[in-house]
């Protein structure tokens, strides 16, 4: 094998996880020649693949996978040793002419596209003869079944059993016993996000309809719902549909804030326990990983918490799909604080290839910290119930318009996003700023690349980055791209409510008290700091905007009419002062 592997490596290629696939690339490399690097991610990351065409196993960027696919690599001339030369078995071949198309049968499965991948896909009908078409499945560890059994069925239903784990394997069957022990072949599991399985997936899939199974039948704490190749050459995933397999989870989950952290109410601890503190540092994290080809939309969250009135520490953590109540969770108890840090870093790393407390750099393949604050104390609700204000009565409804943190989650809701996992007002203004940059980048793309085929890995990896930075609720269906100039504004609208709905925030924050003592109305008046002057309906000023309205709405815009009800003169305090210098 180590030989092998050498001369896999002296000429540049792809090392391949598993003996026999090491065999196969090796063989194709000799009698077609060796493979060039990736043109799309420029790495030497090229293998043969069991589904008839040459996949990449390198990365675009630390967001995401390459998909760069083909049946007709580039190739050079595959350079033996001279001692490897004289072995009988290679004295044969003719290494000058080992630079060829290699040739598939016809019905080989063809290259899959972005566009199949993302957009038309397809669930297997209950019923079918072949429930496990297109699934690529590895046994692993000692099973309640004997094995040449499990394996019989398996092809009788339309898998295909492989004996190693890699990139490309739907799933893995094992035991719990397999999972806990962390076997050779259950790390690859993980490292790829592919779900592991009882053996008695088998006969929930002879039922039809497997994949919406995986999830809710998975024994790891990872894994997303796969896509598989069928034998026709489409990917098959989860259908779009209104009906989830799993139970919609709740929009809203309260956080109880204790000393600037939130402990989460999963944890059954939120009433006795608090983030655990060293410093300035709080020991909690919300992790998030978007995949669009693997259709993967995960949270991990992981929390170090301390008993408010006993010795005790206990590590909580939960996993799942964003969006759904899939997932699970886990709470283990510690006596001492150092046994407890000890486990908190070891996951943080094992999930974001990351120490904790370096300056984070994101990794391939790895979970992404949100940065989340939850602050000190919860933002008061706005109310101007008993309000004796004496301001314009227009000024009054543009005060409770601005302060309606209601209406904005409504609105964020209808966005799809996870009001869940990031609550409002707490994501961090550099977070959102980072995902204004993405939107950039793929406007820029977008006006550069008429033809998104062309750049499909690049559109791929900034939507990645983008739907991590900011979780999205979109249940069990896969994220779509973000590819077309409407949804980049529908996106961008999207951040600019978040962004005002940080400063709605910061103003109501610290305002409960204030509210107890003063009007409402007046008092979030003046924290807009700023005077605000209603025009008058019958004024030569209101005339003149109206005039402009009127003659600025476009031919196009014909669907709707504008009418101005109100316009206001905003001076904001010390504008004069400032301007004056110019």
């Amino acid at each position: 094998k180590q030989e092998m592997v050498g001369l896999l490596q002296d000429n540049n290629q792809f090392v391949p996880i598993g003996e026999q696939n090491i065999i196969s690339s090796l063989s194709d490399a000799i009698t077609f020649g060796a493979l060039l690097p990736c043109p799309d991610c420029k790495t030497e990351s090229l293998m043969y693949s069991s589904k008839g065409c040459y996949t990449c196993h390198g990365t675009i960027s630390e967001w995401s996978k390459c998909i760069y696919t083909t049946k007709d690599p580039m190739r050079k001339k595959f350079h033996l040793p001279q001692e490897v030369q004289e072995i009988p078995e290679f004295k044969s071949l003719k290494l000058s002419q080992c630079v060829e198309q290699r040739l598939f049968p016809k019905l080989t499965v063809s290259a899959p596209s972005l566009s199949s991948s993302l957009g038309s896909q397809e669930m297997t009908e209950p019923g079918t003869s072949q429930p496990l078409n297109g699934f690529s499945v590895c046994l692993v560890g000692k099973l309640e079944r004997p094995k040449s059994e499990l394996i019989t069925e398996l092809i009788t239903l339309g898998a295909e059993v492989i004996d190693s784990v890699t990139q490309q394997t739907t799933i893995v069957l094992s035991s719990q016993t397999e999972v806990t022990k962390k076997s050779s072949k259950i790390k690859i599991a993980e490292k790829h996000s592919i779900p592991i399985l009882p053996v008695s997936f088998i006969e929930e899939a002879k039922a039809g309809d497997a994949l919406s199974k995986v999830l809710g039948l998975k024994i790891s704490d990872w894994g997303a719902v796969p896509q598989v190749l069928t034998k026709s050459g489409a990917f098959k995933s989860i259908a779009k549909s209104n009906k989830s397999p799993a139970k919609s989870a709740p929009k809203l989950t309260k956080m109880t804030v204790k000393g600037g952290g939130a402990v989460d109410p999963e944890s059954g601890h939120d009433h006795d326990c608090h983030i655990y503190k060293e410093g300035t540092v709080m020991y909690s994290a919300t992790l998030g990983m978007v995949d669009l080809i693997r259709g993967s939309n995960s949270y991990y969250k992981l929390q170090l918490l301390e008993h408010d009135s006993m010795k005790r520490y206990f590590i909580f953590r939960s996993w799942g799909r964003v969006g759904t109540s899939v997932g699970s969770s886990k709470l283990e108890t510690y006596l001492t604080p150092k046994n407890a840090l000890s486990q908190f870093t070891s996951l943080y790393y094992e999930k974001t290839g990351n120490d904790w407390g370096t300056n984070f750099c994101k990794v391939s393949g790895k979970f992404f910290p949100l940065q989340i604050d939850y602050g000190d104390e919860d933002v008061p609700k706005f109310s101007d119930a008993g309000s004796t204000s004496k301001l314009h009565p227009a000024i009054q409804d543009i005060i409770r318009l601005i302060f309606d943190v209601e209406a904005m989650k409504q609105s964020l809701l209808e966005m799809e996003i996870d009001l869940n996992k990031m609550p409002l007002g707490k994501l961090s203004k550099n977070q959102i700023m980072d995902a204004y940059s993405a939107l950039q980048e793929l406007e820029a793309l977008i006006n550069s690349t008429p033809d998104i085929s062309t750049s499909k890995s690049r559109f791929l990896d900034l939507s990645n980055k983008f739907y991590t930075l900011i979780p999205h609720d979109f249940g069990m269906e896969s994220p779509p791209i973000l590819s077309t100039a409407d949804v980049i504004k529908e996106k961008s609208e999207m951040l600019d409510s978040l962004l005002e709905l940080e400063i709605s925030y910061s103003l109501l924050s610290g305002g409960k008290k204030e509210q107890e003592e003063s009007d409402p109305i007046d008092l979030y008046y003046e924290k807009l700091k700023a005077n605000l002057t209603v025009i008058d309906k019958k004024s030569d000023e209101f005339d003149m905007i109206k005039e402009f309205m009127s003659n600025t709405h476009g031919s196009t815009h014909s669907s709707y009419d504008l009418k101005l009800l109100e316009l206001f003169k905003c001076e904001r305090h010390g504008e004069q002062k400032r301007f004056k210098p110019y």
